[in-house]
C-alpha cells in the first residue's frame, strides 16, 4: 500500500541518518567554542503523534533527532495549556510557584510576590556569558510574557517595564534574551503575526522588538488569496498549495539557520538559541504537499469517542472546536451536570469531520519535521553538532477525539504526556544514541538537565522543580531519585463550557460566584492518579479536607504507542475498593508532591 512505502521511506531515512551521525562524529569541522552551546525547541500543541512513539505520521527528522540521544517514552508537563506549561519549563517551577495555572498572568508580576527574583532557563545562560537567542513560540506571546499588546511582543524581555521605558540592556536587568526577540507566529485567518507583520506603532524604549518578526511576502498572500483562505478564521484545517516560506515553520527553521551560520563563524561566543514552532496548533494548516503524504482513508477514528460513565465530568475540559461546527460538520457538544460535576466534551459525530481532523493533524506534524530537518542539516553541516546539545519539547499534550475530547486543558495522560527528546553533543561517548528512555521524566527537569549539562551552577538559592535528567542520558544509565510526574489543572464549574475564565484565560484571582477547584494529577510507574480539591485563592493552596472528585487509572502494559490512547484511562478505578489500599497510598505521595510546588521561587529572599 501506499501507507507501507511511505513508511519503507521513513525506514531509509532512520539508516541514513546513522550514516550521517557516524560521518559527523569524525569531526569535518571544529567549533572553537570550550562551552557547550544549547539549541532548545518547543513545539506548539505537539502530542507524541510521531513514528518515534510508533504512531502512523511520517516524521523521518524526529527519527534522525532520536538517533542522536534520548527519546523519554514518558515524559509530563506541569499543566496541559500553553503559557503556564511553558512558563513551568522555562523557570523549572511549577504553576503554584510561579502563580501561572492559565494564559496568563504574566508571571514576573505574580510568583508569590517574587516574579521579578525569578532566573529564567535563557537568562541564566545569559548571565553566564551566553549569547541568549530565540524565534519563533518559546514564551507564550503578549501580556502572558510581558508585552503591552495582548497576542504578540513580551517574551520576557522587558519585564522592568513600569513607566514607559524598557531597561532590558540595563547592568542588572532579569530579561531572559541578549538581543531583541524575533517573533513569529500565526493567526488563524493565515496572517503571520508580529510587529512587523502588524506594524504596530512602537519605539525602541518601549518595545525592544519593534519592526521585527517574521513578515509573508506579498507573493504568499496572493497565494492565500486565491486559495480562498486568507482573512478567513473558521476553518479549523486547510492545505492550500503554497510554498513552506508562506508558513511560520518556513520562516523560523530560515531564522534558526541563519542563526547558526552565524555562531559557526563567530565561535568565541557561547549560545543558547530558541527556536520555536508554530504547528500543529490549531488551525491545521500546512501546504498541501504535506496533506497528499496521508490518504484520508487510511486515518483511523477514535475507538473510545465517549466519555467513560466512570469518569467524573470535572475532569473533563472546554469545547475548542465549538469554532468550526458549521464549516467541518463537527457535532460539540457539553455534558452538563450540577454543582462540581459540570463538564464539557467535544462529541463529533460526523466521522467524516472526525477523520479529516486527525488528517489535517498529522500534515501540520509533518510540516514541522521538515523544517526540524533543515535546521538539523544546519548544525551537521556548520560542525556544531560536536558541542551542541539539542532539546526538544511539545508545550503539553493534545487529543484528537479520544473519549469525545479535543486539544488540551485536561489531566488525562493524551493531555499531558508530550515528545521530548535530548541529543548530547556528537561524539561524546559517555552518551546514549537512539535510545528510548522509560524513566518518568517531567518538563521541568530540563532546567536543570541543561544547566547540569553545560556545567554551570543552578541559579542561587532558587526553587527547582525538576531533577536532572542527566543519569537517564549516559550510554550506562543512571538512577534518578524521582519516579513521578505532576500536574495540574484550575476548574471553575462555571467556566467549563467556555475558554474565559480558570479554564484556560483570565486572571485566576478573579472572585466568581462558585467554588474554585484545582484538579492535581500523579503518573506513576502502572497507575495515574488524579484528586480534585477545592482551592483557596486567598492562600493559593489546596482546601486538602475537600475533595471534589478523584480518579484511578491503570497503565499496566501501556508502551505509549498509538494504542496507548485509545485503550487507557477508559475505566476509573477509584472507587472500586480491591484498590482502597493503592488510593490511600497515591493520595498521600500526590499530596506530598503538590507541597513541592507550595513554595516561594526564591524562599531566602523575604
Amino acid at each position: 500500500t501506499n501507507m507501507a512505502a511511505r513508511w519503507l521511506a521513513v525506514a531509509l531515512v532512520a539508516v541514513q541518518c546513522s550514516v550521517l551521525l557516524a560521518e559527523a562524529s569524525s569531526g569535518a569541522i571544529n567549533n572553537t567554542s570550550t562551552k557547550l552551546n544549547v539549541l532548545f525547541i518547543a513545539v506548539d500543541d505537539l502530542n507524541p503523534s510521531l513514528s518515534t512513539y510508533a504512531h502512523p505520521v511520517l516524521t523521518p527528522n524526529f527519527e534522525r533527532l532520536k538517533a542522536m540521544g534520548t527519546m523519554f517514552n514518558r515524559a509530563y508537563v506541569s499543566v496541559a495549556v500553553c503559557s503556564p506549561s511553558r512558563t513551568a519549563f522555562l523557570t523549572g517551577m511549577r504553576p503554584d510557584t510561579t502563580q501561572v495555572w492559565t494564559i496568563g498572568p504574566y508571571f514576573r508580576q505574580g510568583a508569590r510576590g517574587q516574579g521579578m527574583d525569578i532566573v529564567t532557563l535563557p537568562q541564566h545562560f545569559r548571565l553566564q556569558g551566553y549569547n541568549t537567542t530565540g524565534g519563533g513560540k518559546i514564551f507564550h506571546p503578549g501580556t502572558p510574557s510581558g508585552g503591552i499588546i495582548k497576542s504578540t511582543g513580551g517574551g520576557d524581555q522587558c519585564p522592568q517595564y513600569k513607566d514607559g521605558r524598557c531597561r532590558w540592556t540595563e547592568p542588572g536587568t532579569v530579561a531572559s534574551w541578549t538581543e531583541p526577540y524575533w517573533f513569529c507566529d500565526q493567526f488563524m485567518n493565515d496572517t503571520v503575526q508580529s510587529p512587523a507583520m502588524q506594524g504596530w506603532p512602537c519605539s525602541g524604549d518601549t518595545w525592544p522588538s519593534c519592526g521585527s518578526g517574521c513578515v509573508q511576502s506579498e507573493s504568499c498572500v496572493e497565494c492565500f488569496k486565491a486559495a480562498g483562505t486568507w482573512g478567513k478564521n473558521d476553518l479549523a484545517w486547510f492545505g492550500a498549495d503554497c510554498p513552506d516560506e508562506c508558513y511560520p515553520e518556513g520562516l523560523i527553521a530560515d531564522k534558526a539557520i541563519a542563526a547558526l551560520k552565524y555562531h559557526a563563524a563567530h565561535p568565541e561566543t557561547p549560545f543558547f538559541r530558541a527556536v520555536g514552532f508554530k504547528r500543529p496548533h490549531l488551525s491545521y494548516k500546512a501546504p498541501k504537499k504535506y496533506f497528499d503524504l496521508y490518504n484520508l482513508d487510511d486515518v483511523a477514528v477514535p475507538v473510545q469517542q465517549a466519555y467513560p460513565v466512570s469518569d467524573p465530568p470535572i475532569a473533563y475540559s472546554h469545547n475548542c472546536m465549538a469554532h468550526f461546527v458549521e464549516v467541518h460538520g463537527v457535532n460539540a457538544s457539553c455534558h452538563n451536570s450540577t454543582g462540581f460535576g459540570t463538564g464539557c466534551t467535544e462529541i463529533i459525530t460526523n466521522q467524516t469531520a472526525l477523520r479529516q481532523l486527525r488528517w489535517a493533524y498529522y500534515a501540520a506534524v509533518s510540516l514541522t519535521d521538515h523544517h526540524l530537518g533543515r535546521v538539523l542539516d544546519a548544525l551537521n553541516e556548520t560542525g556544531l553538532i560536536h558541542n551542541t546539545v539539542v532539546t526538544l519539547i511539545g508545550d503539553h499534550g493534545y487529543q484528537n477525539g479520544q473519549k469525545g475530547e479535543f486539544c488540551k486543558s485536561t489531566q488525562f495522560d493524551l493531555g499531558t504526556r508530550i515528545p521530548m527528546f535530548v541529543a548530547p553533543p556528537a561524539g561524546d561517548d559517555k552518551f546514549a544514541r537512539d535510545h528510548v528512555s522509560e524513566d518518568i521524566a517531567e518538563s521541568v527537569d530540563l532546567f536543570p538537565t541543561l544547566i547540569d549539562m553545560a556545567g554551570l551552577s543552578m541559579p542561587a538559592g532558587q526553587t527547582v522543580a525538576g531533577e536532572s535528567l542527566v543519569p537517564s542520558l549516559l550510554a550506562s544509565p543512571g538512577k534518578r531519585t524521582k519516579s513521578w510526574a505532576l500536574s495540574q489543572w484550575p476548574r471553575r464549574p462555571s467556566c467549563t463550557q467556555n475558554h474565559g475564565c480558570k479554564d484556560g484565560s483570565g486572571d485566576p484571582f478573579d472572585k466568581d460566584p462558585d467554588v474554585a477547584v484545582m484538579g492535581y494529577s500523579l503518573r506513576v510507574d502502572d497507575w495515574r492518579y488524579g484528586c480534585w480539591f477545592e482551592f483557596d485563592w486567598d492562600k493559593t493552596e489546596p482546601v486538602w479536607t475537600k475533595i471534589v472528585a478523584q480518579e484511578l487509572y491503570s497503565h499496566a502494559g501501556d508502551k505509549g504507542d498509538a494504542h496507548s490512547g485509545e485503550v487507557f484511562e477508559n475505566v476509573n478505578l477509584v472507587l472500586d475498593s480491591a484498590h482502597a489500599d493503592l488510593v490511600a497510598s497515591l493520595h498521600e505521595q500526590l499530596v506530598n508532591a503538590v507541597k513541592t510546588g507550595l513554595v516561594k521561587p526564591v524562599p531566602a529572599v523575604l
